[in-house]
């Protein structure tokens, strides 16, 4: 079984169309953790496993390395259901978040009556929000078009996704210098299309100045990647099918710049069942995939869904998944090339239904980790964190935060605005909405 919530899924929302509810400040309390950990003096955490440094300091998302103690709890609040951001006529969905210097953005897609548009929303604070109003040119077009990444960088913000105004979809990248003005880039076949289907779904400053990842759809999906100076002029990275390609389908899900250079995380099916995957690079032009490590695969399907940089290494989320089941996953690795699999705790990563890791980011000395669970019978947001990538716990449920009637899902987490943003979609029964979770430290 492969359910996937990362690319699989966000295609599959394009085909398809699917009660607010008010969110409540709730303080949470960490669940049971993996292993035991000592603390030691400047606030950093002794741990001993294969592959992972033994003293381990993680700084705060655009800060310098600190000593300051972690943050172990996080005070989780959903923002108040509003239609007339969040939300509307038929579906909204707020898919990818980034901080920058006047504060976040976040990207996605609304339908509009009988096709998906790009959309986008912006906040100063991370509290309150506003929806870009809708441009035609820019968002829409002919059949659908798709924000599923952004970042700062290029003129100010870019953000990547597609565009099937040209019959089938291509990648395409939209650019804006404070969030509030987007233009999209003009159309280039050699470097955006091609034969059936491309798309982009993640990008980083890094590289020659910007790197996106996506997926080439012919017979089966390979991963594909494209760099950029300055986010307007975009190159393909040449096609090479034994590094991006082979039998059945690769998928590129998580992009971070660490170990070498640049690393790529997701999944290989080649073997027939899924396998984590991961691709590295120096300069985002020349890449390489990893040789199959042991961490990479076992019983089932394992997939790395999101990958972030730490100040000790990297850190990727995703899920293993067997019989009608999935469990969340964790991996470490000191340079991105080397990588161990964080032990299983039931407790924590797993539950009855599926459990499902989809964002990570360093955060308050540490990291959390976003998703779903479906423990409680239908899918409600999840959220895990750790003070050193080896040792995780899960955030007790709160059913006024995370829950609610029908589905909700936690797509991705960033450090900004009151402390944390996160960023997903609920189920009303009539539509999917747009949804936005803040947390600050507790205590």
């Amino acid at each position: 079984m492969r359910a996937r919530l990362t690319l699989a899924l966000v295609l599959a929302l394009l085909v398809a169309s699917c009660g607010e509810d008010e969110g409540f400040f709730s303080t949470l309390t960490t669940g049971s953790t993996a292993a035991p950990v000592t603390t030691e003096a400047g606030g950093s955490t002794s741990t001993a496993a294969e592959g992972w440094a033994s003293t381990t300091t993680f700084p705060v998302a655009g800060t310098t390395t600190t000593t300051a103690a972690p943050v172990r709890e996080w005070a989780w609040t959903r923002l108040a259901a509003d239609g007339s951001f969040f939300g509307g006529e038929d579906d909204q969905s707020t898919l990818a978040v980034a901080a920058h210097a006047a504060g976040l953005v976040a990207v996605g897609s609304e339908w509009m009556g009988e096709e998906f548009d790009a959309a986008a929303w912006t906040s100063t604070d991370g509290l309150v929000w506003s929806r870009v109003p809708h441009d035609e040119s820019v968002f829409g077009g002919p059949d659908y078009q798709r924000m599923f990444g952004v970042t700062a960088g290029g003129p100010g913000l870019v953000a990547v996704g597609i565009d099937g105004s040209g019959g089938d979809w291509d990648a395409a990248v939209w650019i804006s210098a404070d969030g509030l003005a987007w233009s999209r880039v003009p159309h280039d076949e050699s470097a955006l299309g091609g034969p059936g289907r491309q798309g982009m779904s993640k990008v980083v400053a890094g590289g020659p100045g910007l790197v996106a990842i996506g997926w080439e759809e012919g017979g089966d999906d390979d991963v594909a990647v494209w760099t950029s100076p300055d986010g307007l002029a975009w190159s393909r990275v040449p096609h090479d099918e034994e590094i991006f390609g082979g039998s059945e389908d690769q998928y590129a899900d998580g992009l971070a710049v660490g170990g070498p250079g640049l690393v790529v995380a997701g999944s290989d099916y080649s073997g027939g069942d899924g396998e984590a995957a991961v691709w590295v690079s120096s300069d985002g032009t020349v890449w390489s995939r990893l040789a199959r490590q042991a961490a990479f695969g076992g019983l089932g399907d394992h997939w790395m869904a999101a990958v972030t940089s730490t100040g000790a290494g990297l850190v990727a989320v995703g899920a293993e998944c067997a019989g009608d089941e999935c469990d969340g996953a964790a991996w470490t690795s000191v340079d991105g090339l080397t990588w161990s699999r964080v032990v299983h705790d039931e407790a924590v990563f797993g539950g009855d239904g599926d459990q499902v890791i989809s964002g990570v980011t360093s955060a308050g000395g540490g990291l959390v980790a976003v998703g779903r669970d479906e423990s409680g019978g239908d899918l409600d947001g999840a959220v895990w964190i750790s003070v050193d990538g080896l040792t995780w716990s899960r955030v007790a449920h709160d059913e006024a935060v995370f829950g609610g009637p029908l589905d909700q899902r936690m797509w991705e987490v960033v450090a900004g605005g009151p402390g944390l943003v996160a960023i997903g979609e609920y189920d009303t029964g009539g539509d999917r909405d747009g949804a936005m979770w803040v947390a600050v430290p507790a205590g």
